[in-house]
């Protein structure tokens, strides 16, 4: 089986408008997760201030895609939600997305850890491919993308979808990958320019907390860990030369190419942390 992966807009082009603070208007709250933590994060999102938004980028929001605040029962109050609508055939694309961007930093080491729920997900296969949907994505700007996809679960359990690590080298466009090597377990492709490692499922429904965990060496090769309910899994190593020191990109994203059905993706208690090592 292969699969085909994700959009058709670039983290950057995605995530490119960040910045508005304000997305939606809630009315204050006093308990939020964010202050509750025993350590301070280099950035923390728990959707739960009376600005669910601050200190996001602005959301990206293609035609036939959707981004809230909707209530959670992760932790209450809200949850970031992001939706994307049945799409017809492999020219068709939607993105609902926002992130972070930290052009004060180099990418070094990088954590970034969130709850995330997939409400719904409805692959569909046509002509030997099957569409698959990326949901949280670390870019090194501008040379490397690393995202966590999901796709189609190779168990067939019921409700089942297998989580699984994605690289693009050579582009800072973690949105529009191509048609991916055979799964479950691909490495490194040269020839496709992508790799993808399965390394959990999951079950439609349930909260998961997922940790992306992305260290560079001085040789501009990497190490990819990434950990995702009761899976854990280490990535091929990146080669070197791949990663460029550039600044670090996270997307919170559903960004899906056709065909496919309806997907929606929820987002509560976002961490990211630049270890010192």
């Amino acid at each position: 089986m292969q699969l085909r992966l994700p959009v058709a807009l670039s983290v950057t082009a995605v995530l490119a408008a960040l910045g508005c603070a304000s997305i939606l208007s809630i009315p204050d709250r006093t308990v939020k997760w964010c202050d509750r933590q025993p350590t301070v994060h280099a950035f923390c999102a728990d959707f739960d201030q009376a600005d669910a938004g601050a200190g996001l980028d602005p959301p990206v929001v293609a035609p036939g895609a959707a981004l809230a605040f909707v209530p959670s029962d992760d932790t209450p109050p809200l949850a970031l939600d992001t939706q994307t609508v049945a799409l017809p055939g492999p020219d068709a694309s939607a993105v609902a997305a926002t992130g972070k961007r930290f052009e004060d930093r180099t990418f070094d080491h990088v954590v970034v850890e969130a709850d995330v729920r997939f409400v719904q997900a409805n692959f569909i296969t046509q002509g030997g491919l099957t569409t698959g949907v990326g949901f949280l994505l670390l870019a090194d700007i501008p040379s490397f993308c690393i995202g966590l996809v999901a796709a189609p679960s190779a168990s067939n359990l019921a409700n089942a979808i297998d989580i699984g690590v994605l690289y693009v080298p050579n582009s800072s466009n973690c949105v529009t990958v191509g048609n991916l090597p055979t799964m479950p377990d691909a490495g490194m492709d040269p020839d496709a320019g992508v790799s993808l490692t399965i390394f959990t499922n999951t079950l439609l429904g349930s909260w998961v907390h997922f940790r992306l965990d992305a260290k560079r060496a001085t040789d501009g090769s990497g190490t990819v860990k990434a950990y995702g309910g009761a899976g854990a899994g280490m990535a091929p190593p990146i080669p070197p030369g791949s990663l460029a020191k550039g600044f670090p990109l996270v997307g919170l994203a559903t960004t899906v190419t056709g065909p496919s059905g309806p997907f929606e993706i929820q987002f509560d208690n976002v961490t990211i942390d630049f270890p010192p090592d």
